[in-house]
């Protein structure tokens, strides 16, 4: 074997041997990349048709799906555009929201054409994703979305882009928290128990600990969607 590198060194190839190698490695981890999202929507689209027929919760099947195919990586992005444009109003949903995580050039044309789907989670979803490419242009079409669309959650998700100026550069510390999620822990809050620990940040930027609030008398959280 010595011998046989000697001779690819000698001859110039070793490099073009290695760079094959590689090519191949990421090949394989493109098609594993795949399959890994296309089982997560395959299994989130018959978890969201079940619904209400299973003990099984959605939302639970939805973060391990949103897990899975963060962990897939780049490779999910392709998949994840044909869901947005071919699949029921639950999974074109969710597709949208995967690809606000990811902050893919690639995904701009089909996360656009999502500002015109029936279904309004999916057009929240894609004003979220178009958002994180920076702030977005008031252009017509925009403006008849923040003044018209029938959906108030809608409309507030778009004066929403229109004011943020984080960009792309949000996108990796999201991946990498999802990415890094342990899934077995979740649905680990039960009625009657200690609370497990957890951090929330305010929207001034402050983030808190529950742990920090023990030995308080009462400690009470309140999450809400102001509606406008």
């Amino acid at each position: 074997m010595h011998r046989i590198i000697q001779a690819w060194l000698a001859l110039g190839l070793l490099p073009l041997v290695t760079m094959s190698v590689f090519a191949d490695e990421k090949a394989r981890q493109a098609d594993r990349g795949e399959k890994a999202a296309r089982d997560a929507l395959a299994r989130f689209e018959a978890a969201s048709k079940r619904e209400g027929a299973s003990d099984e919760p959605v939302w639970k099947v939805r973060m391990e799906a949103l897990v899975t195919v963060v962990k897939a990586g780049p490779a999910a992005v392709p998949i994840l555009i044909d869901a947005l444009k071919n699949s029921p109003p639950a999974t074109r949903d969710f597709a949208a929201q995967a690809l606000a995580v990811f902050a893919d050039p690639a995904a701009q044309p089909a996360l656009l054409g999502a500002l015109d789907d029936p279904d309004e989670g999916t057009r929240i979803y894609a004003i979220r994703g178009l958002s994180m490419f920076g702030r977005l242009e008031l252009t017509p079409r925009i403006k008849k979305i923040l003044e018209e669309d029938p959906n108030a959650f809608v409309r507030r998700s778009m004066a929403w882009a229109l004011e943020r100026d984080d960009g792309p550069e949000a996108a990796p510390a999201i991946r990498k928290t999802l990415a890094d999620y342990d899934l077995a822990r979740i649905d680990s809050a039960h009625l009657g128990r200690a609370a497990p620990d957890f951090t929330l940040s305010d929207p001034s930027g402050t983030t808190y600990r529950l742990s920090q609030f023990l030995g308080k008398k009462d400690v009470i959280l309140v999450f809400f969607i102001e509606d406008t």
